[in-house]
């Protein structure tokens, strides 16, 4: 079963970060289920983020999706 969530735990990533790239989000790295993101100041929200990667996802409708995160002028861990 680990195996079958964490699969499917990247699959959720790879389709919110396919997103957050078409919405001109510019990823730098991810890490785990972490996407970091390197956007000029007043472009882009963190909201705006949240709001694209808790979008439901046609091939799981109805799995719940929420993102959390903060905004740091440099790569750091919550």
């Amino acid at each position: 079963m680990e195996n079958i969530t964490q699969a499917t735990a990247r699959d959720c990533l790879r389709d919110a970060m396919t997103a957050l790239d078409a919405a001109g989000y510019n990823i730098v790295f991810h890490v785990h289920d972490e996407v970091i993101a390197d956007m000029p100041i007043g472009k882009g929200s963190l909201a705006e983020m949240q709001e694209i990667m808790g979008r439901s996802l046609p091939w799981a409708p109805g799995l719940p999706l929420r993102a959390a995160g903060f905004e740091a002028r440099f790569y750091q861990k919550d």
